[in-house]
């Protein structure tokens, strides 16, 4: 039978199943042929052509149907219409998503740990360093963005959710019986891995850094003793593990699968288990028992044995005398963003790689944890627009007020930046020089390191021409990149990391102290966060443009 399907389903042209309509012929009220699905005779189960039975008038048999062209304006309807059709009625959602082509919502983990993501120490300096030299101004989303675009410049702060426990269940109890119990996590002492429970960070500790605590060597010893029938394999690696009926029988799946799979979680791993019954195989597991792990203790102490046969021993052996030195509790853990990747598979390594897709897609809370580092960085944190993003600088911003007087070059930029905001640098040549777009920026001319402490006190002057210099337009475009350089590194006009330029506009003195001393309250009131490799995070930092550094012009 299944062979003649698959023979005949290569000449069936499935497109015309698109076209196919189960609904009755009268529902629709279209004239044309179509397929009615009713009850199947027997005729036809035998394959015989349908026959269709016809009703004898005045049978007697009542037609339930609504006629087909009905006044929709008559006085009575028959209790029939007073249904909407079939095909009219809202849908059940199928139980299947499949049959539509849907895949069924994913339930996701729940949540046990809070997370929190920091820059390490050394990525943070070079990004900081990179920032500091381009004089441009960042949004902080980019920041965090960057850093936690790849796990060697982030640090992860985890700390387990606080579980509530109400001793008094079902009962007139007041509210005050519900206690927090102190939320604990279990931490391997060699590297630091956090754990929901000690059995699973003892496991982690013995699968990874056994050598820190043994020696081992393999050596023969006596065949086990028993009537052994079957006995389990592995069915990933295809390993004979042992009877159900050997006494370390749970030890040894257990131990099989920390060394192996510590990252499967222990569910899947025993859904794949075999069971063989044949004489070769389970002798074959005696002849592999005949040998046995040996663990000689490292740093052993008066009264101890000097070896143990056996991961089960060995297992007993630390957790009686080395127990401070395997595993120990603590409220919040930290680790290396690059070791996320070696976590065992469970619920807090999802919890922490979900917060880190969200955290990537909407970097808030990493964001807000940045403020205080670049604070204390020496950066400049400030609000602009009516959505209230917050950009990042070193440069201290500076505001006009009535009594800033400037020279008439300078007073230029400003008018074109406040008609033609987020103009960008490159473009301002064409724009307010009237220059073509091949026109280049000096070569010889970089970007100052540090931005100028103070404006000179000399009255403005118009800059010299460079030597060399063949016409007046390479002179007019040297002193406009050099006006637009010192209001940057002035604090007047903002250049974003794109490269486009705004300026603020004119305030009141009262207005200008206000807005110095708000930006000083708000750097304050930025709590410190928790204490938190890189080099090419720098190469990300785009560069300013190259314009001339010394300052023509000043208030």
């Amino acid at each position: 039978m299944d062979g003649n399907n698959e023979s005949l389903s290569g000449e069936l042209d499935l497109s015309s199943l698109s076209s196919l309509s189960l609904e009755p012929s009268w529902a629709s009220g279209d004239k044309t042929d179509k397929i009615s699905v009713g009850r199947i005779s027997r005729d036809d189960r035998r394959g015989n052509a349908p026959r269709r039975r016809e009703r004898p008038v005045g049978s007697g048999i009542r037609d339930r149907r609504p006629p087909r062209n009905r006044d929709a304006n008559a006085d009575s309807a028959p209790r029939s219409e007073e249904r909407p059709p079939r095909r009219e009625r809202p849908s059940k959602p199928r139980r299947d998503d499949r049959r539509s082509g849907k895949r069924p919502d994913r339930v996701p983990a729940p949540r046990v740990v809070e997370v929190a993501f920091f820059p390490e120490d050394k990525p943070f300096t070079v990004l900081a360093k990179a920032v500091k030299n381009s004089a441009r101004t960042y949004a902080l989303f980019e920041i965090a963005n960057l850093i936690l675009e790849k796990p060697e410049r982030f640090t992860i702060v985890v700390k387990p959710l606080a579980r509530k426990t109400n001793p008094a269940k079902k009962t007139d109890a007041p509210a005050e019986a519900t206690k927090e119990t102190a939320p604990t996590l279990f931490v391997s002492v060699p590297d630091g891995m956090p754990f929901l429970n000690e059995a699973d960070a003892f496991a982690y500790v013995f699968a990874q850094h056994i050598d820190k605590f043994f020696t081992k060597e393999t050596v023969e010893t006596d065949a086990p003793k028993g009537n052994f029938t079957m006995v389990a394999k592995c069915g990933f690696t295809g390993e004979l593990l042992a009877p159900p009926n050997y006494h370390a029988y749970q030890q040894i799946l257990r131990d099989h699968h920390a060394a192996n799979f510590p990252k499967m979680p222990f569910e899947k791993f025993m859904s794949r288990l075999e069971t063989v019954k044949d004489q070769e195989s389970v002798d074959a597991w005696i002849a592999k028992m005949k040998t046995v792990e040996r663990y000689t203790v490292k740093d052993r102490k008066e009264g101890e044995p000097e070896a143990l046969d056996g991961a089960g021993a060995a297992k007993a052996f630390l957790l009686s005398n080395r127990r401070n030195k395997v595993v120990r509790t603590v409220g919040t853990a930290r680790i290396p963003g690059k070791m996320l990747e070696q976590m065992p598979m469970g619920l807090m390594k999802a919890g922490i790689e979900h917060e880190l897709e969200f955290q990537r897609k909407f970097p808030l809370n990493t964001a807000n944890f940045l403020r205080g580092r670049l604070r204390r960085a020496g950066f400049s944190l400030f609000k602009r627009g009516a959505k209230g993003i917050t950009l990042v600088c070193a440069i201290r911003r500076k505001f006009r007020t009535p009594d800033s007087v400037f020279s008439d070059t300078i007073q230029r930029i400003f008018d074109f930046l406040e008609k033609h905001p987020n103009t960008k640098v490159q473009d301002l040549p064409k724009l307010m020089l009237g220059l073509g777009e091949d026109t280049a920026i000096p070569a010889d001319s970089a970007p100052a390191e540090e931005p100028a402490a103070t404006a000179p006190e000399t009255e403005p002057t118009a800059p010299a021409t460079p030597a060399g210099t063949p016409s007046d337009t390479e002179a007019q475009l040297s002193e406009l990149l050099v006006n637009v350089r010192w209001l940057v590194l002035e604090g007047y006009v903002s250049e974003l990391s794109d490269g486009a330029l705004f300026t603020y506009p004119k305030m009141t003195v009262a207005q200008a102290k206000a807005a110095a001393k708000e930006e000083e309250t708000e750097a304050k009131s930025d709590a410190v966060p928790v204490e938190e490799k890189p080099d090419d995070i720098a190469a990300e930092i785009p560069p300013a443009p190259e314009m001339p550094d010394t300052p023509a012009v000043t208030e």
